[in-house]
């Protein structure tokens, strides 16, 4: 049985079991980390790419938010997504006063998420639910941006030390980690570095292609046996 993730093997604890990661292709397909992000102005942009369902704890990153604000920092966050939970994101907003500075965009996809993606210099995904491998931060370490994450399931596991992990469901913790970050933006270079090498190197899609092949050249082998 082939599974996305260390996580998910110790869940199940299946004899016979083999992590084999999601691999995705390279999508700036030669470009460099350093042409994809632009210099960093006095205000941060941060982002959400995702469903608008509870597990996905976008009210934690409106939590954080509102911490930095109080705490004076300059920012923007860019909720890039939709879902059953947006009218209740939307009030959460007006509630806490940040109007003026976090912003639903609704669902893209393609060239106009990509085009948007230009302006982020960090993606948060601050799940409080188990994911099993954290698809969306494989692409998003694959373009080369930094990525804080919930220190839970699959998804702390494919961010590791190539980005920032914090523990979920807490807005004082998340609010830390986006402060640091707004403290010392050289971190977005150096981090977004770092995870794109981890994404080419652990995520990439021939690399999951080749080990599939193996495990079934490997039961082909056995069976002839």
């Amino acid at each position: 049985m082939n599974v996305f993730a260390e996580h998910v093997q110790k869940r199940h604890a299946l004899p016979g079991s083999r992590v084999i990661y999601y691999g995705i292709e390279d999508v700036l397909k030669g470009e460099t980390v350093a042409s994809t992000v632009s210099s960093f102005p006095p205000r941060l942009c941060f982002a959400y790419v995702g469903r608008f369902v509870s597990e996905k704890g976008v009210h934690v990153l409106l939590d954080a938010a509102a911490r930095l604000q109080k705490e004076g920092h300059e920012f923007d966050v860019l909720l890039i997504g939709d879902g059953p939970d947006r009218t209740k994101l939307e009030g959460e907003i007006e509630r806490q006063g940040l109007g003026s500075r976090v912003r639903i965009t609704g669902f893209l996809r393609g060239p106009q998420l990509s085009s948007l993606l230009q302006e982020v210099h960090v993606v948060v995904m601050p799940s409080v639910c188990e994911e099993t491998a954290g698809l969306a931060a494989i692409e998003q370490m694959m373009r080369g941006r930094l990525v804080i994450a919930s220190a839970i399931g699959g998804l702390g596991e494919v961010v590791g030390s190539a980005g920032i992990v914090c523990p979920p469901g807490d807005a004082e913790a998340l609010a830390g980690c986006m402060s640091a970050v707004i403290t010392h933006p050289e971190r977005i270079a150096a981090l977004g570095s770092k995870a794109r090498e981890r994404a080419l190197s652990t995520f990439g899609y021939a690399r999951m292609l080749e080990e599939h092949a193996q495990v079934y050249r490997q039961a082909a082998s056995k069976r002839r046996v």
